[in-house]
């Protein structure tokens, strides 16, 4: 396999490992892995960061059922002559309480 082969190849193991990709692809990708060692060996890292990003995930849970009137209350509110409205995801980091380690303005 040539360095681009293997580039490629390298870039489509998050999608492998989150089986997502078509029938093509995973034959490509199995046998690619089959035959290098460093790649089954990054192919295990990349499986292991999807294992601890959905364990993070499943950890962090649901905004409280406060939270989410807050923001759609900020969302359904009207505005003042002149204002523009904000983007519902600048709302949701306004209105949501986040842990003080995982705020996006946290410092």
């Amino acid at each position: 396999m040539n360095e681009k082969e293997r580039y490629e190849i390298e870039a489509l193991l998050p999608w492998h490992a989150a089986g997502t990709l078509s029938r093509r692809d995973t034959d490509r990708v199995e046998q690619a892995l089959a035959d290098d060692c460093e790649l089954a060996r990054r192919y295990d890292l990349v499986r292991q960061e999807l294992a601890e990003t959905i364990h993070l995930n499943e950890t962090l849970g649901v905004p409280s059922a406060r939270a989410m009137e807050k923001l759609f209350a900020a969302r359904d509110a009207p505005l003042s002559p002149g204002d523009t409205a904000p983007s519902v995801g600048a709302l949701a980091v306004e209105q949501l309480s986040f842990p003080r380690s995982i705020h996006p303005g946290a410092r």
